[in-house]
């Protein structure tokens, strides 16, 4: 389920240095810094396995499963053992920093070579502490925001690391849709400020719930966060707009800006109390909601001066086209759709044929059965998809409507087979040229798509 307040289109009046400059920062240190953590696990578990440290370790990783009732992991793991496949055994060990702690106080259950001198507690101390300098070097453990480690620093450095590529992207996403009239409301250095100290309190409650916890947090999420509240401490009670998308139904609705927020916290807090083994910090997602509003509202009861009222007040009216499709949307998931079928027609008359458009004609008329549903898909099949996924659509509508094929001329045809002449849709393309050869119709274009 997503709600996005989506009041303020993008104006270069309001250029948002800030926020280009908090993307660009965002994408620098996931390339360029994060890229190398992979390498540096890889180091940790080759050294691991060099310096023979598995077969100093290995009965007491014996005991630690024994006493964790983890009997079936153990088997699992002697098995492994036996055989020399020790990779996923190193794996386990070396991530698991509850052992590293239980190898601290059973130091007697290391084993070490009598015959080698240089086999001893030192030796395994100063090969383990390597390999903990190699996993330490790893960004979400050097600059992430971990409860039971708590450095001021990372209050900060956690909002600009990601755990992924996706976490990245989804970020940027949010950020870029709320932060640029933010930005553009607040004023560039107060938007930082904001953004940064949305970040630090999620950071806080995020940390004040379990404090005993190793779990690194990582991302932007927590300053997001409070960039959409600071959105919505923007405008306060002022009706705005909102894209909505629940399951398969999306569209827009105007509501009171903050009357949103206790929405959005109240998710947070649900989800943390209901969603199990979850890797989504959702009380950073609460702290930073809760802070971005409150300190949006200080900001504009104690220095109103500071806010783009101008901006604020002004209408940037709403696409007439984009009212219309949410109509449209609003019709088809109440299953009205004969006015759906008339709806997307005004649209199509007023705003032109798409690709879209038509083939959401042609699917309501033939769900329907409506009379003309063949002269909707004869309109379909004039427009020319753009894009691999419209391309794909025209493909499934051709395959599911065999009995309509013959309304269409050749030239159109050859055409369609053109289109398909992909790798994905080769098939139908050679169908569409069979056809052709059949009957022995040849042309230049026949030619071509034989080609």
């Amino acid at each position: 389920m997503v709600i996005l307040p989506t009041e303020k289109r993008f104006d270069w009046q309001y250029a948002p240095v800030m926020l280009f400059s908090l993307v660009l920062l965002n994408v620098l240190v996931f390339f360029l810094y994060q890229s190398g953590d992979d390498d540096k696990f890889t180091q940790a578990l080759k050294h691991y396995q060099q310096s023979q440290l598995l077969r100093m370790e290995w009965p007491a990783y014996q005991d630690y499963l024994s006493q964790d009732n983890e009997q079936e992991l153990l088997q699992e793991f002697r098995e492994d053992y036996d055989t020399q496949f020790t990779d996923d055994i190193i794996y386990h060990i070396v991530i698991d920093d509850e052992f590293l702690a239980y190898l601290n106080q059973h130091a007697d259950k290391l084993v070490f070579d009598p015959y080698d001198e240089g086999d001893n507690w030192e030796n395994w101390n100063r090969q383990r502490e390597r390999v903990g300098d190699y996993i330490g070097s790893i960004s979400s453990l050097s600059l992430g925001l971990i409860p039971d480690q708590l450095n001021p620093l990372t209050f900060i450095t956690y909002q600009f690391l990601h755990g992924d590529f996706m976490h990245l992207l989804g970020n940027i996403f949010f950020l870029v849709i709320c932060g640029f009239a933010v930005e553009a409301a607040l004023g560039a250095w107060l938007f930082l400020g904001l953004y940064l100290a949305s970040g630090i309190f999620g950071g806080l409650l995020f940390a004040l719930v379990d404090l005993q916890s190793g779990t690194p947090l990582v991302g932007a999420s927590g300053s997001i966060s409070g960039v959409m509240a600071m959105y919505l401490g923007v405008f306060r009670l002022k009706k705005i707009e909102f894209f909505y998308w629940i399951f398969i139904f999306a569209g827009y609705f105007r509501a009171p800006a903050l009357l949103i927020l206790p929405f959005y916290i109240g998710k947070e807090l649900v989800d943390f109390f209901l969603v199990s083994d979850s890797n989504v910090a959702f009380l950073a997602h609460a702290g930073g909601f809760v802070s971005g509003g409150i300190l949006t509202l200080l900001a504009y009861y104690f220095k109103p001066g500071l806010i783009n009222h101008d901006y604020v007040e002004e209408d940037q009216s709403v696409d007439p086209r984009r009212q219309a499709l949410a109509g449209l949307y609003e019709r088809i998931e109440t299953i009205r759709f004969p006015e759906a079928i008339r709806q997307v027609t005004a649209i199509i008359e007023e705003y032109g044929k798409t690709f879209e458009l038509a083939a959401l004609r042609f699917n309501l008329m033939k769900v329907t059965r409506a009379d003309g549903y063949e002269n909707a898909f004869d309109d379909l099949i004039q427009v020319k998809p753009k894009g691999d996924q419209e391309i794909t659509q025209l493909a499934k509508i051709w395959q599911e409507n065999p009995e309509l094929h013959a309304r269409i001329d050749r030239d159109r045809a050859l055409k369609l087979g053109l289109i398909f002449s992909t790798a994905q849709h080769i098939e139908l393309a050679e169908r569409i040229f069979g056809c052709f050869y059949d009957a022995k119709q040849p042309c230049s274009s026949v030619g071509v798509l034989a080609r």
